[in-house]
């Protein structure tokens, strides 16, 4: 809804607009973290979906051709936003409900792959209808989230057991106490950080690069085609999809022999190198070898960083590690959009520099985590 809001808002409330977004979605992932320990996971999707719905429909109603409320449109985003954040650590921790150790990298590598499969058909309808079709594609957005609640309501059941010494309460106050106990966990606390610092890299991806190439691409012709910045970045997003659809599986298979920190390990570095030397070059076919650099690391890393939080988790509190863990992307949203700030008053490879010193750092504190002895949680407790 970005370009929509640039229509009707301009670029500087446009800003704003996706800030107090995004701090509703970092409110709705801490509570539905919360909530999905408290009320079980199917109930907290459930609730989020009908939030969702509610709010997709507000979006509806203000699109209605002939009569368009940009604002109202902004409220049912909005709303839509924070129970889509709320529903998202029940998603996650009911994943692990379901899992072991054995088969759970495989499955967050099949999870992986079907998001970026919604994620390619969703961008692609999007692309060819928004301009001229939004209001049938909100509510066809209406449509699907029904069908999704139905799908959790009459085909999924309950995977989480609350044990008796666990608390009832839904309350704010008790979900603050709840994450400040979970910080306390020194491992986990720990990862949260390398998480936070490595979602700089590919949030940078989003908000710096399209900057970065119309700023500095160098235009170039294919098939009578031209292609300047914008549509270069396109290209590398639809080069990272393709890469992600049809390379996972292969992928994933052949690094599964592989010490899981090591293959960690190894997508962060390729991920981070690939991001942060886009951001250096300026011309077609270096970007294009970057980009399969990154997409090849993003396709080893996600997966193994999953599992490793995963292994860290108390499984009596699933819901609320999974809710702290969704709270990396806005954070790092935030600091991504003080590098695109950042970089009117220093040099590219700068900003290259900082992300991947980011990353680096982010890999340390993982290490560190990862070879903490257990015991350092019931010391948090």
């Amino acid at each position: 809804m970005t370009v929509y809001y640039n229509q009707h808002f301009g670029a500087f409330w446009t800003g704003l607009l996706l800030f107090i977004t995004s701090a509703g979605t970092l409110a709705g992932a801490l509570y539905g973290g919360h909530t999905s320990d408290v009320l079980g996971r199917k109930k907290t999707i459930n609730l989020g979906q009908l939030g969702m719905a509610i709010g997709a429909s507000i979006a509806v109603i203000a699109n209605i051709p002939g009569h368009v409320n940009p604002l109202m449109a902004f409220l049912g985003i909005f709303v839509t936003g924070i129970f889509s954040a709320n529903v998202m650590p029940a998603e996650q921790a009911m994943l692990i409900d379901l899992t072991d150790d054995e088969n759970r990298r495989m499955v967050f590598a099949v999870m992986y792959w079907v998001s970026n499969l919604g994620m390619l058909i969703g961008a692609s309808i999007g692309a060819w209808f928004f301009r001229d079709y939004l209001f049938e594609l909100l509510l066809m957005m209406v449509g699907l989230i029904l069908i999704n609640f139905m799908i959790v309501y009459f085909g999924m059941h309950e995977t989480y057991v609350k044990s008796n010494s666990q608390t009832s309460s839904s309350s704010v106050k008790m979900m603050l106490t709840g994450y400040y106990s979970v910080l306390k966990d020194k491992r986990y606390a720990l990862l949260i950080a390398s998480a936070v610092l490595f979602a700089v890299t590919p949030a940078s991806l989003d908000f710096y690069l399209p900057v970065h190439l119309t700023e500095s691409f160098q235009v170039i012709e294919i098939f009578g085609q031209e292609i300047y910045g914008q549509r270069m970045f396109s290209i590398v997003g639809m080069i990272n999809t393709i890469i992600v659809i049809t390379l996972t599986a292969v992928i994933t298979k052949a690094v599964k022999k592989m010490q899981l920190f090591n293959v960690f390990a190894t997508g962060l570095l390729l991920e981070g190198t690939g991001i942060a030397m886009s951001f250096i070059l300026n011309s077609f076919w270096p970007i294009v070898i970057t980009t399969l650099v990154f997409s090849i690391g993003e396709i080893i890393e996600s997966p193994a960083q999953e599992t490793i939080q995963a292994s860290m988790m108390d499984p009596n509190r699933i819901g609320a590690y999974s809710g702290l863990n969704s709270i990396t992307f806005p954070i790092s949203f935030l600091i991504a959009s003080l590098l695109v700030s950042a970089s009117t008053f220093t040099s590219n490879v700068v900003i290259a520099i900082v992300v991947f010193t980011m990353a680096l750092i982010s890999m340390i504190l993982a290490y560190v985590a990862y070879k903490m002895p257990e015991t350092n949680r019931s010391e948090g407790d």
